[in-house]
């Protein structure tokens, strides 16, 4: 019985200014563990900072993954880590 290898996968830090939306392309991770050339080509990504009311105070957001996809993952157990999700000030002209 041959034995999954480890691979985790963690969401790159994401910075963005209050009032503006954020869309995670999938493509916004990291990982460590691939080998033989498989691959992973998007995630499901989420954090409750990329709504435009994300409020500067509650940043940084944890940003979560999941349903990795891509090639030879059968062969892998997955884990997610976690990413920040940074709310700046937006600039107010007066």
């Amino acid at each position: 019985m041959t034995t999954p290898a480890a691979l985790t996968v963690t969401p790159s830090n994401q910075t963005k200014i209050y009032g503006n939306p954020f869309a995670f392309s999938g493509t916004e991770f990291s990982t460590v563990g691939l080998v033989n050339g498989d691959k992973v080509n998007t995630v499901s990504l989420t954090s409750a900072g990329a709504v435009a009311t994300a409020g500067v105070a509650g940043s940084p957001y944890a940003i979560s993954g999941s349903n990795a996809l891509g090639t030879g993952l059968s062969n892998y157990t997955i884990s997610y880590g976690q990413g920040a999700f940074t709310v700046t000030p937006a600039a107010l002209t007066l």
